[in-house]
């Protein structure tokens, strides 16, 4: 789905071209979508250790929910592992004119360059975490094709699944968030994967700069992996 959409609009087609320069601090960006479960824990997070905004970019919408609907996702969290209170529920977490909700669903493709030029780690939040089964959508994939170092959370396994597929990832950050017999919920899952937004608190841009610059073999591979036509057409066999 998203390869065909880059091979044929040329709107969705991102043009590498890093440069950094657009903030001093700014190193990652983390496109979460409509408000999940694991996103509010991931944006708790970011919140907690100054990375959002101070460090990067994101998005969370609220769209379409009533003050019950808030209410109910806020209690399914747990207050003893994610403040709640660290989030704007009364408004939109927006990074530019395409990634508003009453666009999202026709320009969610569109890249936000400036952005992308800006920064080297793209955290990604899929769209189901735990245990439910699922694969991996364009959110994923995205991170490949812009050539940015993956931070990718998902349903239990996703990693190791991504892996099988040939991609590769960073060995700064932990993965037990991927491993079945480790993680119990979506809750245990999102616990594990903040630990690496924990890491990420004590670095600078120009840290992940030099990391970036010494994986650019990883990130190559990863981008080249996800331009093979013949493997996806594979993949697309295997999933759909």
């Amino acid at each position: 789905y998203y390869r065909y959409n880059i091979e044929k609009n040329i709107e969705y087609q991102y043009k590498f071209n890093i440069n950094g320069n657009v903030s001093n601090n700014k190193f990652f960006v983390c496109l979460m979508g409509v408000a999940k479960k694991h996103r509010l824990a991931v944006m708790s997070k970011l919140i907690e250790y100054e990375l959002f905004p101070y460090k990067g970019y994101s998005s969370l919408f609220f769209d379409g929910y009533t003050q019950f609907d808030i209410n109910w996702m806020k209690e399914r969290v747990s207050e003893y592992n994610f403040n709640m209170n660290l989030i704007d529920f009364n408004k939109n977490y927006t990074v530019d004119k395409f990634l508003t909700f009453n666009v999202l669903a026709k320009n969610d493709l569109i890249p936000p360059v400036d952005i992308l030029n800006d920064i080297y780690l793209n955290i990604v939040l899929e769209s189901w975490s735990g245990k439910v089964g699922g694969i991996p959508t364009e959110k994923s994939f995205k991170t490949f094709y812009w050539k940015k170092l993956p931070l990718i959370l998902g349903t239990v396994g996703l990693i190791n699944q991504l892996k099988e597929l040939g991609f590769e990832f960073l060995n700064i950050f932990n993965y037990t968030y991927d491993k079945k017999n480790i993680i119990n919920d979506t809750e245990d899952q999102a616990v594990e994967f903040c630990k690496n937004l924990e890491i990420l608190q004590n670095f600078t841009k120009s840290d992940i700069k030099n990391i970036y610059e010494k994986n650019i073999n990883l990130i190559e591979h990863n981008y080249n992996l996800f331009m093979n036509k013949k493997m996806f057409d594979l993949v697309e066999h295997l999933f759909v």
